[in-house]
């Protein structure tokens, strides 16, 4: 025996999402199982997605990517007050931090010219650098774990997303900075600490106060914890 049925899920009238259950016989009892099926991808935001990676010293932007920068930019045209930040990084590829923020906001550039040349507008594409501050492999081992760090990311400017954040302390250790977040929350802020590797390797640890709409209330907010607190350096992020 087989018996099969399909429930909608979600919104009934318009059928977003369908539920099948399936149920047959083994000769001694049911065996039963239900999957779901989605008449359209649901919405999942992921506030950082990868555009690209680079090859090795190089902001050239290659063929396997281009396809999803024409995505983009269709995207961005039809939506446009949709704003979005380019984030460049690299893998400790050259001789000094400067040289490599240099590298890494030439690659978020290259993407950010070729945007512009599909009829994205000026105001909807800014850049930044983070050079080799965050790599997604701390100590890659192989390869493509430092081919993947040799990237430009995308972040969408969305007011609800809250996307700004500020760079409040920086830390030497896992627990002090698990200390300075616990202090800052104490204090009504929303805060998280984001681990980076320096040059010779060294790991520290940036603390974060998050939650801003948009830069100028990043800003006012900087403006008001600098004169609380004089003696710490607030860095828009």
């Amino acid at each position: 025996a087989y018996r099969a049925s399909i429930q909608p899920l979600g919104k009934i009238d318009s059928y977003e999402a369908l539920q099948l259950h399936i149920s047959t016989h083994n000769g001694e009892n049911f065996v039963e199982d239900k999957i779901n099926y989605y008449t359209k991808p649901p919405e999942i935001y992921v506030p950082f997605q990868i555009l690209s990676l680079f090859d090795h010293l190089s902001h050239n932007l290659t063929d396997d990517y281009i396809s999803k920068i024409n995505e983009l930019s269709e995207l961005l045209k039809d939506n446009p007050d949709a704003q979005v930040e380019l984030i460049g990084y690299t893998n400790f590829e050259t001789l000094d931090d400067e040289s490599d923020n240099k590298l890494a906001l030439d690659r978020a550039l290259s993407i950010k010219d070729n945007l512009l040349k599909n009829g994205v507008g000026v105001s909807q594409v800014t850049t930044k650098t983070k050079g080799n501050l965050n790599p997604l492999y701390y100590f890659p081992k192989v390869e493509w774990q430092v081919a993947v760090n040799r990237r430009v990311e995308i972040r969408w400017l969305d007011p609800s997303l809250l996307p700004f954040e500020i760079i409040a302390q920086t830390a030497i250790s896992e627990s002090e900075a698990s200390k300075y977040v616990e202090d800052w929350e104490k204090l009504g802020y929303r805060s998280y600490y984001q681990r980076n590797v320096v040059r010779n390797q060294e790991v520290l640890y940036r603390v974060k106060i998050w939650g801003f709409a948009t830069q100028s209330e990043a800003e006012n907010a900087i403006r008001v914890l600098s004169f609380k607190f004089p003696n710490l350096q607030f860095t828009l992020e």
